[in-house]
């Protein structure tokens, strides 16, 4: 969700879902090392595991200033997309 213009934790985004009535998001988190475990015997988890304990920016402030455009609050873009799945 680069287009919210705020940085945020998965977590967060499962905190907000969940506020909103997507009971189907889970706001558990689980130590790094378990999740790698867990990798070994689950491959959907194996995917996520490269990610574990790293944070990424996006500056997107040279968009902003090219199109003359202003993101959608953080709130906003993720109920539009859980709408638009679920």
């Amino acid at each position: 969700l680069i287009f919210a213009g705020e940085q945020v934790w998965v977590s967060e985004f499962a905190k907000i879902l969940k506020q909103e009535s997507y009971k189907i998001f889970s706001t558990i988190t689980l130590p790094s090392l378990i999740v790698k475990i867990l990798s070994k015997f689950d491959k959907s988890v194996k995917y996520i595991v490269n990610d574990l304990d790293r944070t990424r920016y996006y500056d997107i402030s040279e968009t902003k200033k090219l199109l003359g455009w202003q993101p959608f609050s953080l709130r906003e873009m993720l109920l539009a997309s859980a709408k638009s799945l679920f």
